[in-house]
């Protein structure tokens, strides 16, 4: 059924379609898109493969909605405001030239979205606060590489100001609740990096920070229950579709250690644990002898059996964290490791230690 029927007659009146001609180009309009659109912004792009977009016959009877967006959609015109500045990088097109792209976080009532400016249009990004109401006009949506619809800001595309705030800018506030193990990796020039990642969590979600080639005294300040802002960082979905957020630069994160609360660290029991449950927090004894060995393309693995109470099951570690558990924990040990996620295996159920998992012999 379509629900503005005021918008439907204008078509029909400018567009020299019948009804049922007309009503069976939304349907399938909107069956071309999965059912992921409002019969509103069906006849919208219906009237815009008519040609009528254009046309002052026609003119909406609601602004354009951040739910109402899907891919591929052209000359996006809608108001929002900035939710999260993220960070403007600059890259190497393949003919040599250097490119900048710059993202912003936006949402309305209706829900979210990543606004993407390219080379010159990244200048307005400094202009831009959360909180910050814009007008974007003439863009174009698509999904990003990160799986996040995205609203381009193309070469005719231009951003408006329609209220600006004061003050600084604080993209994540809130608590450091876990902190995971400093890791090294090598990178594509051969010299060492370093990454370390803690668990935010603020008054509306819990989020996973990565920050890359962090300073020691950055290490040494994250403190779990210590209260953190975070001014700037990348948001990306990793492998298994949840949200992170990636700071380049230790700069942009404030810690105060002088604000810290005790923090919930429940331990996750053996007993409860059921397959595809991530962030877990395990502590027990280990059972029985480590076995340690290598693939066939040569990643290093352990395996143990831990138990607490009357359940045990078997504790996988890869790479960087088998060398260490196979320097620490023998049976009898009581071994406490944060981080790990479960799984079901050729055995059964077993739980899989991440390569930021914190692992202590207690």
């Amino acid at each position: 059924m379509i629900s503005n029927e005021d918008f439907f007659s204008k078509i029909l009146k400018a567009g020299n379609v019948t009804e049922p001609e007309l009503r069976e180009l939304v349907e399938k309009k909107k069956k071309s898109l999965g059912y992921l659109i409002t019969d509103d912004v069906a006849i919208r792009l219906v009237a815009r493969d008519l040609g009528l977009m254009a046309s002052t016959d026609l003119q909406f009877n609601r602004d354009l909605k951040i739910e109402d967006l899907v891919p591929s959609m052209r000359n996006v015109s809608i108001i929002v405001t900035v939710d999260r500045v993220l960070a403007v990088k600059e890259f190497k097109r393949k003919d040599g030239r250097v490119g900048k792209v710059g993202r912003v976080m936006v949402k309305d009532d209706t829900g979210s979205s990543i606004l993407v400016l390219w080379d010159d249009k990244t200048n307005s990004v400094h202009e831009l606060k959360t909180g910050t109401r814009i007008l974007i006009r003439s863009g174009y949506t698509k999904i990003g590489l990160n799986g996040f619809l995205e609203i381009h800001l193309g070469e005719k595309g231009r951003i408006e100001i329609v209220e600006k705030v004061t003050g600084s800018t604080i993209m994540y506030k809130g608590r450091i609740w876990k902190v995971f193990d400093a890791i090294e990796f090598e990178k594509k020039d051969g010299n060492k990096g370093k990454m370390v990642s803690f668990l935010l969590k603020t008054d509306k979600e819990s989020l996973r920070v990565l920050v890359w080639n962090p300073t020691e005294s950055l290490i040494e300040s994250l403190i779990e229950g210590s209260y953190v802002e975070i001014r700037e960082g990348d948001l990306r979905k990793n492998s298994r579709g949840e949200a992170e957020l990636h700071v380049n630069d230790g700069k942009n994160i404030v810690i105060n250690t002088e604000d810290v609360v005790q923090t919930d660290m429940d331990k996750n029991k053996l007993s409860e644990i059921k397959p595809g449950m991530e962030n877990l927090t395990i502590e027990g004894t280990v059972e029985s002898e480590l076995f340690y060995g290598e693939t066939y393309n040569g990643k290093k693995f352990a395996k143990l059996i831990l138990r607490d109470d009357q359940t045990a099951l078997p504790l996988i570690f890869w790479n960087d964290k088998a060398d260490l558990v196979k320097t620490i924990a023998r049976p009898g040990s009581k071994l406490y490791v944060n981080g790990c996620y479960s799984k079901v295996g050729v055995n059964g159920l077993e739980i899989v230690a991440s390569k930021w998992s914190k692992i202590r012999v207690k």
